[in-house]
């Protein structure tokens, strides 16, 4: 037992005398040959380990940055849509606030108090005949009342009235009869529909000397529609000496086929 113990004991001092010897040498610069030599061979490896670690860092690197850009792409994607939705919604607000102050003008020149509305609709019945828009008695709208554009053409008038929509008789309907006036040599006549297709002026007195680019506009004769309202003008003169009376062909002054949305003008309203 005691033999073994001092055996354990000399291997400790060995283990300790050569730990010591080492580190004396080592200080001594004793193994920096050898060192240098062990660094030269593992030292390509190590490099090679370094070069392939960097390259695989990059790989993933790169990776990310991918996955970012495109995340990055998609965000201004979804900006630049929405930047495009609020430009078309300002556009339409700009245009809406346009046709708000073309009725403030209208109103202001002549004295009349509108609504505006929308057409949302042609009647399924009488397509391109009867207009449907998006106000009603509710705002003052009655029939007989009539529907103009911004700059004062007129298009119809209103021929049903509810509560929040209302019908529009356009001038091409053939059922539409208004009074009308020549501006210039004041000759009288009613303006119709040929079938849709031409808007003529009967009912010209023979002795009349209307004139081809007369503009025509609303007599005020009958209590229907205020007189003054542009209508368009005289595109051709159709003559016929044996009849009692002639007729024109008259060009509007607006394409009803395109409209989008008219004034109503509301008859019997106090004035500013």
């Amino acid at each position: 037992m005691k033999k073994n113990f001092k055996i354990k004991l000399l291997i400790a001092a060995f283990i300790i005398l050569f730990i010591a010897l080492f580190s004396f040498l080592n200080f001594q610069g004793f193994f920096s040959g050898p060192k240098n030599f062990v660094a030269g061979i593992f030292s390509p490896v190590q490099r090679g380990l370094y070069v392939s670690g960097g390259r695989v860092s990059n790989y993933f690197g790169s990776i990310f940055s991918l996955n970012q850009i495109i995340s990055q792409n998609q965000q201004l994607k979804d900006e630049n849509s929405k930047l495009q939705a609020d430009l078309s919604k300002s556009y339409e607000t700009e245009r809406e606030n346009e046709l708000l102050r073309q009725q403030l003008n209208l109103a202001r020149s002549g004295r009349l108090n509108l609504v505006l509305a929308n057409i949302i609709g042609m009647d399924p019945v009488n397509f391109g005949e009867n207009a449907l828009i998006d106000k009603g008695s509710e705002t003052g709208i009655k029939a007989d009342m009539p529907a103009v554009t911004a700059s004062g053409v007129l298009v119809g008038r209103v021929s049903e009235a509810g509560q929040t929509t209302s019908k529009i008789q356009l001038l091409t309907d053939p059922n539409s009869a208004i009074n009308i006036i020549s501006q210039k040599t004041r000759s009288t006549g009613i303006l119709k529909s040929n079938q849709g297709k031409e808007i003529i002026m009967e009912m010209i007195p023979q002795e009349s000397n209307i004139e081809v680019g007369e503009q025509i506009i609303t007599s005020g004769l009958g209590g229907g529609l205020p007189k003054g309202i542009l209508v368009g003008e005289i595109e051709s003169i159709i003559s016929n000496d044996v009849e009692a009376f002639k007729k024109a062909k008259v060009k509007p002054a607006m394409d009803i086929n395109n409209l989008e949305s008219v004034f109503v003008i509301i008859l019997g309203q106090p004035q500013d």
